[in-house]
């Protein structure tokens, strides 16, 4: 026998041994993956079951919010009202109607942005605010709607409400 034979048998032993000690440790690893795998599995399966809960829950806050802009929306549109700002007045009264279109909605929210900002009678700022709020709140519903059809959603900036000073 060649004196290369048992170096290459010795070799082949020992490629041997290290590949079964890597898929032992591997099998090892799969086997720990599987046991989380398994156990996240419970973990979340139990918040999938939730989820029907929390879709009523947000369909009742989405019509609480209605309620509530219902209500509030034209005792504000009241306060706000005035001569000089027929379209700003138009406008509002169409949001109250709910038939404000979305080109419509950013035009409102940018009229009560600058007439909130230029308002000094405190009174006139929170119902400005308020229709502000609604109309922003409005816009991010559109927006959604939109997305939701899988049309392309225009980028719009709704900028936080400036602060009163």
């Amino acid at each position: 026998m060649p004196p290369w034979v048992p170096v290459l048998i010795s070799v082949g032993i020992f490629i041997a041994g290290a590949s079964l000690g890597f898929v032992y440790r591997i099998s090892r690893e799969v086997t720990a993956l599987r046991a989380t795998h398994e156990a996240q599995y419970v973990a979340h399966s139990d918040m999938l079951k939730c989820i029907p809960d929390i879709q009523k829950q947000v369909a009742a806050l989405a019509q609480n919010d209605e309620v509530f802009w219902k209500v509030i929306g034209p005792h504000m549109s009241g306060i706000i009202a005035s001569p000089t700002h027929i379209n700003r007045d138009h406008l509002i009264n169409r949001l109250d109607e709910g038939l404000l279109t979305y080109d419509q909605a950013l035009n409102l929210s940018s009229l009560l942005g600058h007439a909130l900002e230029e308002e000094k009678d405190n009174t006139r700022k929170v119902a400005l605010a308020f229709k502000l709020a609604q109309v922003r709140c409005l816009l991010v519903a559109m927006d959604r709607k939109q997305a939701s059809e899988g049309e392309e959603v225009a980028h719009s900036c709704h900028s936080p409400i400036s602060r009163m000073s």
